[in-house]
């Protein structure tokens, strides 16, 4: 029997919604069985939240790919959670005879999206499993011998984690530098505003996130971006003493480039405020020069001057 769970996602952000999809092979039993009788029922952990107006019921032809939706009168959905599911589709006999004794073979397909919560319910790297089962009849000529089985799937939640830190010294770090979170807009665009110090439109996420005094700052419940969009840090407030960054920070990885805490470290060096930054290339570096020689030649000509006026003032 083909029994499957999948989610269209592997790592999941704060708020953001999960699709589930649940297919199973849908029994055939003979016209005179006496029990023709299955369920499916899916059971939510905390930190998922379902909409239950987006279950859709379909049956699917695995030989001509072919999709139904199938008829509300068909089964019995109850979407009223309980320890054992948070909704469960029910078949009995006389449904099965007169709505699926045609489809014995083909695919049940039940979709549905659920929201990941923002709450204690939920925490970085560890998994949010839910677990569908099936139950159907194995001896349709006598009622109520049937056998189970499940199917889970996973999303899990990370964070980012900064590590700030002076330029010169890695083992210098730096506390309350702040920073924005935002990410390019893949959707929600009507909220969408040009990323500081970037050509780019995004959501801004989270906002003024410090660092403590061992140079870190986290942004909790992410979900890895990999190819599907870019975060970016933007440092608001420079920490005591150092130059404020004048570039967004990209920030892209996937479930396995996090540590074993679940947490992504992004590495920003500051540069302190008596060091000269040094940023375009060799043809700054030349005009630096310059203008150090220049100054210096001023500063030796008005010395020059002022001993040729002193001289005068003594014959």
């Amino acid at each position: 029997m083909h029994f499957t769970k999948t989610a269209d996602k592997t790592s999941v952000t704060k708020g953001d919604k999960v699709a589930y999809t649940i297919a199973v092979d849908i029994p055939k039993y003979p016209a005179n069985a006496a029990d023709k009788s299955f369920y499916v029922s899916d059971l939510l952990p905390d930190g998922l939240k379902i909409d239950t107006a987006s279950i859709k019921v379909q049956v699917k032809n695995t030989e001509t790919n072919v999709v139904e939706d199938v008829l509300t009168d068909a089964y019995t959905l109850d979407t009223t959670p309980t320890s054992q599911y948070t909704f469960k589709l029910s078949v009995d006999t006389s449904q099965y005879a007169a709505g699926w004794s045609g489809n014995g073979g083909k695919q049940l397909v039940i979709t549905y999206t659920a929201t990941f919560n923002n709450n204690n319910t939920t925490a970085v790297n560890s998994k949010e499993t839910n677990t569908a089962t099936f139950d159907y009849s194995i001896d349709p000529n006598f009622t109520g011998r049937h056998i189970q089985t499940t199917a889970s799937a996973d999303v899990n939640t990370f964070g980012i984690k900064i590590n700030k830190y002076d330029s010169g010294n890695e083992n210098t770090k730096l506390a309350n530098a702040r920073f924005d979170l935002y990410r390019t807009a893949t959707h929600d665009a009507g909220n969408s505003v040009k990323i500081p110090h970037t050509d780019i439109y995004g959501i801004k996420l989270e906002g003024s996130k410090a660092t403590g005094d061992n140079g870190t700052a986290v942004f909790e419940k992410y979900e890895a971006n990999a190819d599907k969009y870019d975060y970016y840090l933007v440092e608001v407030a420079a920490p005591s003493g150092y130059n404020l960054l004048v570039e967004a920070v990209k920030v892209n990885f996937a479930d396995n480039d996090v540590d074993g805490d679940g947490y992504y470290t992004v590495n920003i060096p500051n540069i302190s405020m008596i060091e000269m930054p040094v940023t375009g290339g060799f043809s700054t570096v030349i005009f630096y020069v310059i203008g150090i020689a220049l100054m210096l030649s001023a500063l030796a000509a008005y010395i020059i001057f002022l001993k040729k006026v002193k001289a005068k003032e003594n014959r």
